[in-house]
């Protein structure tokens, strides 16, 4: 670690530099995400909430109707139910590829890598991936954008040794690492910025994390030698707020609870900055990161960062043109909520006021001074006394405009039944009853725009995974956290970790990204596997048949050379086949009979030339 993140010695003068460039950079992205972050994500939130715009409508009369059709909350639940279905309900959660010729060693390395990571992904001691994967995934759907962060991070705790006379002396305790690893975590949706005009988190020049922290985490840090004491005491003396933000605020009305502020509550904004920054005329620019609190204008933590990857990972849905934000359900699909509310609540006060009744009474009549009108009430008037009005007619519209409004948003979505495969290769006018090219398309729905923005976030999970296998290549060897770990797999497969994060290191060892493959796509693959073993079978029998015909003394030569000329068209054949389905490995699947007999054949040419020659006997040596 310490070759990694180097603290970086600046002078005064330097330093003073760096703090103008932070406080213009950090002033210039919380003005440029200002409306993002204190207008849209709010009206985002309660779009998702089905949350209306007032309490109780007092038009077109008082307490009309005021409901809010939750029509993102029901397509952002729906896809992302699918989302984590395509990741933790298939074995296994990552799953790598060598690239190159494949040995007997490289698929060990292969399956090693692939057990360490299903047990380090699950894992809630780990990496916690699914807590992780539930909270980000959700706010991806909903926002169009999120950011993973995925530091290596040492966490100790002081225990007191059994024994000791408890008086709190040093002696009497001991600090343990109870982790060391990778520590992924989604940021908050306003805790993340970068410049607008960035196309990726690669391409910014810099990118914030503004981390809301009270008085004992700066002051824990201080005592662990991260943050220069001086600037801590400086920063505390000035905390950006005493009470919650906005938003903060907003989520614990929704709970019920409050953060009460009248015993010393106070957060302070660090913003910690990862830049690449140039020293005036200086020939490098190296990328560092710059822990800076601006109310105080202090910089308690600044490191060289020499990391080769990103420490933030991010997945969009709906991606903006050359942007780094994407769109979610909250903004594509609102105005489809928006108008199908509107429809259904002026229907319902339609029906309300179709079926009132006014009374006009006369004004010397003793009804008008309010006698109440039940049914099976006795009415003490004389005849036109007290006339009935109607408070209005039925409107000719109906529903069928909110469900076209829910239609399109489906369709704009892409989150709809599977419905797409009806009536492709039908064999029989029946409904139901399809070929196996339907049913295949019925099951995994044909929907392009779903199973995209399932590769979307999939595309997180991927890089997030590549990250985690340079971590704990880079971070692991030599950590003895790390190396107690790797123990729990035996000595020889842990050797064999070790050795698949080396090449993954050095690119031996990639991990692909494929579309959607949720459960019901598995079971697809469940059904092409058993059909395949019986197509195998009756290759692998044919190639034998081929094989022992060519042994015999009896086949002529030309027939030979036919039957060689076979074999090798049908192994090109098969692989071909086995790659369609998705089996890449097909060099293992597929045995070449010819290239062993030309093995053998050279290995016995290579041990006739070794062997010394031979000498009649009575020859004069």
């Amino acid at each position: 670690m310490a070759e990694v993140l180097i603290p970086a010695r600046l002078s005064e003068e330097k330093k003073l530099v760096l703090k103008r460039y932070l406080k213009d950079r950090v002033r210039e992205l919380k003005n440029g995400m200002q409306e993002l972050y204190e207008d849209k994500v709010v009206k985002w939130r309660h779009a998702y909430d089905a949350k209306p715009r007032e309490e109780n409508r007092q038009f077109p009369f008082q307490n009309a109707s005021n409901l809010v059709i939750p029509i993102i909350a029901i397509h952002t639940d729906t896809l992302h139910a699918q989302t984590m279905a395509a990741i933790f309900k298939t074995q296994p959660i990552y799953w790598a590829k060598v690239l190159g010729e494949v040995s007997n060693q490289d698929q060990e390395l292969k399956d090693a890598y692939e057990e360490f990571m299903q047990y380090v992904a699950i894992e809630p001691q780990e990496l916690d991936l699914y807590r992780v994967y539930n909270e980000g995934q959700k706010e991806c759907i909903k926002f169009g954008t999120v950011t993973y962060k995925s530091p290596w991070e040492e966490h100790t705790r002081d225990f007191l040794i059994p024994g000791g006379d408890g008086s709190g002396e040093a002696k009497d305790f001991l600090t343990k690492t109870i982790y060391s690893g990778p520590r992924p975590e989604k940021l908050p949706f306003t805790g993340f910025y970068i410049p607008p005009m960035a196309k990726s988190i690669e391409d910014a020049d810099i990118k914030c994390h503004k981390r809301i922290m009270l008085r004992h985490q700066i002051e824990e840090r201080k005592f662990a030698g991260l943050y220069e004491k001086d600037a801590v005491d400086k920063i505390l003396e000035q905390p950006d707020r005493t009470s919650p933000e906005t938003e903060q605020v907003e989520k614990e009305e929704t709970l019920g609870a409050k953060t009460v502020t009248g015993f010393g509550h106070e957060e302070w904004d660090i913003w910690e900055c990862y830049v690449t920054w140039r020293y005036k005329d200086e020939q490098f620019a190296p990328k560092m990161i710059a822990t800076y609190h601006p109310k105080s204008d202090q910089l308690p933590r600044v490191v060289y960062d020499n990391f080769e990857s990103e420490w933030f990972v991010g997945a969009r849905m709906i991606g903006r043109d050359d942007m780094y934000h994407g769109q979610g359900f909250a903004e594509t699909i609102w105005p489809f909520e928006e108008g199908a509310s509107e429809v259904f609540n002026g229907y319902q006060d339609n029906q309300t006021v179709a079926n009132t009744r006014v009374w006009r009474v006369s004004p010397d009549s003793k009804l008008h001074q309010g006698y109440r009108i039940y049914p099976s009430a006795m009415l003490p008037a004389e005849k036109d006394e007290i006339e009935a009005l109607g408070g209005g007619e039925i409107s000719t519209a109906n529903l069928d405009v909110v469900r076209m409004l829910l239609d399109l948003a489906e369709r704009r979505s892409g989150v709809s039944p599977s419905q797409q495969g009806f009536g492709a290769g039908m064999q029989t006018g029946k409904r139901g009853i399809y070929s196996a090219m339907s049913t295949l398309a019925v099951m995994q729905d044909s929907n392009s725009r779903k199973d995209l923005n399932v590769s979307d976030i999939r595309d997180a999970h991927v890089r997030l995974g590549r990250l985690f296998s340079r971590q704990y290549g880079t971070f692991g060897p030599g950590d003895k956290y790390h190396e107690e770990r790797l123990k729990l797999f035996g000595d020889k497969k842990a050797e064999l970790i070790k050795e698949a994060f080396a090449k993954i290191l050095a690119r031996k060892i990639g991990l692909p990204c494929y579309s959607s493959t949720a459960s019901i796509n598995k079971e697809v693959e469940k059904q092409n596997g058993l059909m395949l073993t019986q197509v195998m079978m009756r290759h692998y029998q044919a190639i034998a048949q081929l094989l022992g015909s060519m042994q015999s003394v009896m086949t002529p030569p030309q027939v030979k050379d036919y039957f060689a000329q076979v074999i090798i068209a049908s192994n090109m054949l098969m692989k071909k086949i086995l790659k369609d389905f998705g089996y890449d490995e097909a060099d293992r699947l597929i045995p070449d009979p010819m290239k062993q007999q030309q093995t053998q054949q050279t290995q016995q040419i290579s041990q006739q030339t070794q062997q010394p020659p031979q000498i009649p006997p009575g020859a004069i040596q």
